[in-house]
């Protein structure tokens, strides 16, 4: 039996080996132990049990209920199962990333978020090009949510969209160019084109999501900038 191997990190060449490794990481002798420490149901096989494991999942571990990541309820673990969750993650493979795999892309992919992850992912995507890495074109895709409260502290912006163009151009903008007196950087030249995308949401009320902002692209792309594509999200998804 073919086992799930934490090295190289979540690496496919093609939609038939990410499916494989999607089935060998639910199949992985960690995930079960985890499952079985959680009391959760068996995963026998990925065909039969994967609709029990997810509806089990969605009831005892989703604290979200489709809100926000920041607004979710803290879940409060017995001392054993927290232990077993920390040290699941290791050989799960959510620890580290992998590296860029290409030396040129059609394209940057930042999504967005929280001002933090805003700032972080745009500060990895330009670290990604000065690396050395081509890179024709950047594309933020943000959805039109207004910031909470709490993230307003660390953003002078309205939506997390508005919050997400500012960081890219920040990241990637000419430091010969002066920044404009109200601090921000507007149109600032950069070494390569900058695009922000607004994703409209297809589940109104709730705020755009994944799936919406990849619509949202593919709609606003041409299939040339769409050939070779590195996304950049938060480590951990």
């Amino acid at each position: 039996m073919v086992e799930w191997q934490v090295s190289p990190i979540w690496l496919a060449t093609t939609h038939e080996e990410s499916l494989e490794l999607c089935r060998l990481w639910l199949m992985s002798s960690a995930l079960q132990k985890l499952i079985e420490t959680l009391g959760g149901p068996p995963l026998k096989n990925t065909t039969d049990d994967l609709v029990d494991l997810v509806t089990w999942s969605s009831a005892t571990l989703d604290s979200r209920g489709g809100g926000e990541r920041q607004a979710a309820r803290p879940i409060v673990f017995a001392p054993g199962r927290e232990t077993a969750l920390i040290e699941a993650a290791q050989p799960l493979g959510l620890m580290e990333s992998a590296s860029p795999q290409r030396s040129t892309y059609d394209s940057i992919v930042v999504l967005g978020g929280t001002p933090t992850a805003n700032h972080l992912r745009s500060q990895l995507a330009y670290s990604v090009f000065q690396s050395g890495v081509s890179v024709g074109a950047v594309f933020g895709l943000g959805a039109a949510r207004v910031l909470s409260d709490a993230e307003r502290s660390d953003s002078a912006y309205e939506t997390e969209s508005e919050d997400l163009e500012f960081r890219l151009k920040e990241q990637f903008s000419d430091p010969a160019d002066q920044t404009q007196p109200n601090g921000h950087t507007g149109d600032r030249l950069s070494p390569i084109p900058i695009h922000s995308l607004t994703a409209p949401s297809s589940r109104s009320p709730f705020r755009a999501d994944t799936s919406d902002a990849i619509r949202s692209l593919i709609g606003s792309t041409s299939p040339r900038q769409r050939g070779e594509v590195l996304v950049i999200t938060s480590a951990i998804y």
